[in-house]
């Protein structure tokens, strides 16, 4: 409304990584538990990017 947020912040990389690594993972899980099972234990974490 013509004012600034209350409390403006950014996202750092990082956290940015990761909540699009959740995203990714949210919006591509398949209905299949089965499925989902294997998509998650297929899944390798760079430690650099964790």
């Amino acid at each position: 409304m013509g004012h600034g947020d209350l409390y403006p912040f950014t996202l750092v990389a990082p956290v940015r990584r990761k909540l699009s690594f959740i995203h990714d993972l949210v919006t591509r899980a398949p209905l299949d538990p089965d499925a989902q099972i294997a998509i998650a234990t297929a899944v390798s974490v760079d430690p650099e990017r964790a």
